[in-house]
């Protein structure tokens, strides 16, 4: 993920990479369903740094 991350701006390369790895991996998913995941996890990683300051 982070090489993918590196590839290009914002989160499309990193949904393309989730969404490429879970089909590989043979689970069920839609690229909404990785998005909503990648926002909660950015909502939680805010909230933790915050509660670090």
């Amino acid at each position: 993920l982070v090489h993918a991350d590196l590839e290009g701006g914002g989160d499309d390369d990193v949904v393309r990479k989730l969404v490429g790895d879970l089909t590989a991996a043979g689970v069920d998913h839609d690229e909404s369903t990785v998005r909503r995941a990648l926002a909660q996890q950015m909502i939680e990683a805010r909230r933790q740094l915050l509660e670090a300051q």
